[in-house]
């Protein structure tokens, strides 16, 4: 795990970098809101829906066992991740579930709106000059002509290997201005949902139906997301 000191230090040597204050206040703002906040959005989402789908749940369970056998203290490896093929499917369903950036500034088509006269009609609708571009992230990923079953918590989906559009699921958003930290993202849920299933079992008594979102850059329940966490050598209380 990361040592507290090694972090401070980084954080340190890449302020001294430049004396101005408000940028290094923003470096350090910046830093942790997506380096920390989306991905812990995104953990507590995920164990949410693992905790009220508990097949899926057992799936992941197994998994990390066969990997890790009786060794529950080992450090758990970039490797080890590789290895993880449908905890992978589950962070994947999460994401497009529940994605944790609901909407992504699309800054090509803002550049593009206001150094071009004209944008190409996007269906039925024009785009005018000067407009500011948003990609609904959240709505792309549940849209029915694009997924079977979209409000459905379905890993499974994600074993499908024939080749789709790329841009159906962009939870980092995609092009060159898409997320720099996707594959740090990947591997902090991994490693983490990883530890917490190796030595717990996971139960919510707040239902999928009950769950309140407030559509913001990070997604976030209104009301809250509260799970149980019971040791795998002992059996979860019936809720």
């Amino acid at each position: 795990m990361m040592n507290i000191a090694h972090w401070l230090d980084a954080i340190y040597n890449l302020t001294q970098a430049s004396k101005d204050f408000r940028k290094n206040v923003k470096f350090i703002h910046d830093y942790n809101r997506r380096g920390f906040e989306t991905t812990a959005s995104s953990i507590t989402f995920t164990l949410f829906l693992l905790g009220n789908h508990p097949e899926v749940q057992a799936k992941v369970q197994e998994e990390i066992d066969e990997l890790f056998a009786d060794d529950t203290d080992r450090d758990v490896t970039i490797e080890d991740t590789k290895k993880m093929q449908y905890l992978e499917c589950v962070v994947k369903a999460s994401m497009e579930a529940r994605n944790t950036c609901a909407l992504k500034i699309d800054i090509c088509i803002l550049i593009r709106v206001f150094t071009v006269g004209s944008f190409p009609p996007v269906g039925e609708y024009t785009i005018p000059k000067g407009s500011a571009a948003v990609a609904g992230i959240y709505f792309i990923q549940r849209h029915p002509r694009f997924f079977d079953e979209p409000d459905k918590f379905m890993p499974e989906r994600f074993l499908d290997t024939k080749e789709k559009c790329p841009f159906l699921y962009i939870p980092f958003s995609a092009g060159l201005r898409n997320c720099t930290g996707q594959k740090f993202a990947d591997l902090e849920d991994k490693i983490l949902l990883a530890q917490i299933m190796r030595r717990f079992t996971v139960t919510s008594k707040l239902r999928m139906e009950e769950l309140q979102l407030s559509l913001e850059v990070v997604l976030k329940a209104t009301q809250g997301i509260e799970i149980q966490l019971h040791p795998r050598d002992k059996p979860p209380r019936p809720q």
